[in-house]
């Protein structure tokens, strides 16, 4: 594309980086399955089955967002009605969140110091989340 001077669309780049999303979890649940046949302890195995999990669920979101995005017409970035829900849904529990630790540090249950890097780790998490149409 570049060689002839194409530039990728907003659609074009939506699905390159959920198939690098679905590929690096895939390697990830790889490396995972080589760690479960390693000897450990109880521990390690609840932690490996943990991540398992986890990752699992990543992958099946990125390869139905996948499946949306093959569908788009070109140039389209489409958002299913579920995946908007969950973006709603998910903001308004971040925001939630954050009124409590303000709460909470209002009454005097959490420094300032708590609170600056719990916020940190919620501003991380919505900046995960993709940017309001």
């Amino acid at each position: 594309m570049r060689a002839l001077g194409l530039r990728a669309d907003e659609a074009d780049q939506a699905r390159l980086r959920n198939e690098a999303r679905a590929a690096s979890v895939e390697a990830g649940l790889r490396r995972r399955d080589e760690l479960a046949a390693e000897q450990h302890d109880d521990v390690d195995d609840d932690a490996i089955e943990g991540i398992r999990a986890q990752l699992q669920g990543r992958l099946d979101r990125y390869r139905r967002r996948l499946d949306v995005l093959q569908g788009a017409e070109r140039g389209e970035v489409p958002m299913s009605p579920e995946y908007e829900a969950a973006l709603r849904v998910r903001r308004a529990v971040l925001d939630a969140q954050r009124e409590e630790l303000l709460h909470r540090r209002d009454v005097g249950r959490l420094p300032d110091e708590g609170l600056r890097r719990l916020e940190r780790e919620l501003d991380h998490e919505e900046g995960r989340l993709p940017a309001r149409r």
